[in-house]
């Protein structure tokens, strides 16, 4: 009904044949075969157009003098960003903060592979949401999240009342240009920017070159050890640099293909 008032339909890929490149003849094959389109659809998620020679390589920097010398400036750390700065975050999070988090959940949303919906949360006991309060505090003090998060399950984790995004939301934390998914920030200052430029160019009748990068897959190819020198330059505290790049690691994933889900298969990079 909604789809006939909405006058569009449901966009849905079925993957009931592949035609892919056999690596060991060297040419394009077309193929119904279901084991055969499993892999390559896992190949395809795990390499992301890279190859697996090139995923092993991926240097390792422990630390910031394991970069090349024109690098390390960029990520020492800032002296004038005091660690006390986030202590409210990883402060122990309230049962009036957790309570809070769940009244203002969303309704009506799908239950994911629980079968938990919010509306379920909302009814939870109080010695329930004690249990979950002592799960969420032992996370926030050691960075050590439960081994089940990594399979591609999405889990609730409520902020405390001054959350990271909020922190690195303040002047002078990290450079203007890194801002658009900041409290307050978009890309529509860029935008506008980039469309006057465009604009004043006509008008003169100069000429503008405009350069574009595209970060589609960004997010896919990011290095896990760059990410840790990164948020280490912003002094954000161990345990909470801990817990983030737990949460990007060791992950496993399975693909929906008609009528059954792929068998599991680990991520090689990014934080998708």
């Amino acid at each position: 009904m909604i789809n006939s008032i909405l006058k569009r339909k449901p966009r849905t890929i079925i993957l009931d044949r592949l035609f892919y490149k056999d690596d060991s003849t060297n040419s394009y094959t077309l193929t119904h075969d279901k084991k055969t389109i499993e892999e390559e659809c896992i190949k395809h998620f795990q390499l992301l157009n890279s190859s697996q020679s090139a995923i092993n390589n991926i240097p390792i920097f422990h630390s910031v003098q394991d970069l090349p010398i024109k690098f390390q400036e960029i990520y020492t750390p800032i002296s004038s960003i005091n660690s006390s700065l986030y202590d409210t975050v990883i402060s122990p999070i309230t049962i009036n903060e957790l309570k809070d988090f769940i009244n203002n959940l969303p309704l009506h949303k799908s239950a994911g592979n629980s079968g938990i919906h919010y509306e379920d949360l909302k009814h939870l006991h109080e010695d329930v949401l004690l249990l979950i309060l002592d799960l969420f505090n032992n996370i926030l003090s050691t960075g050590i999240i439960p081994k089940d998060w990594n399979y591609a399950l999405l889990y609730l984790f409520p902020s405390p009342k001054t959350g990271l995004h909020q922190i690195l939301s303040r002047p002078n934390i990290i450079q203007r240009n890194n801002r658009a998914g900041l409290i307050g920030e978009s890309t529509l200052q860029p935008l506008q920017h980039l469309y006057h430029a465009i604009e004043m160019a006509n008008i003169q009748g100069k000429t503008i070159w405009i350069g574009l990068q595209d970060l589609s897959k960004a997010y896919d190819r990011i290095n896990m050890s760059l990410l840790k020198l990164s948020l280490r330059r912003l002094n954000i505290p161990d345990v909470i640099v801990n817990l983030l790049c737990n949460l990007f690691s060791n992950r496993y994933n399975q693909i929906i293909l008609p009528n059954r889900l792929s068998r599991e298969y680990n991520i090689l990079q990014g934080i998708d």
